[in-house]
């Protein structure tokens, strides 16, 4: 099971929105297109402490929220995250 997103970063790699998460040491790190990238060292996370936009207080994860879109209540696309449109990424990566 992933752990919980917390915010949100944009990838240095692939210049996408990608979703921080925190491991078990409460370690920063985040996952895109580019994979896992989990900077280990102080200077790696003060990186990410600094460039993450966090979702709530603290950097704590918001508690889900039970909504239904009037015009579609089948709709649950609020919490997926866009892909990129053209394959270019995949492609420079080798996918």
């Amino acid at each position: 099971m992933a752990n919980a997103t917390i915010g949100h970063i944009t990838c240095p790699f692939t210049g996408e929105q990608a979703e921080v998460r925190r491991d078990k040491k409460r370690k920063l790190y985040y996952y895109g297109a580019a994979g896992m990238v989990k900077p280990n060292l102080p200077a790696g996370q003060a990186y990410m402490e600094k460039h993450t936009e966090f979702i709530g207080d603290n950097g704590e994860p918001l508690k889900p929220v039970n909504s239904v879109n009037e015009n579609n209540p089948q709709d649950n696309s609020v919490n997926e995250i866009e892909q990129p449109e053209d394959d270019s990424i995949k492609s420079w990566f080798g996918w």
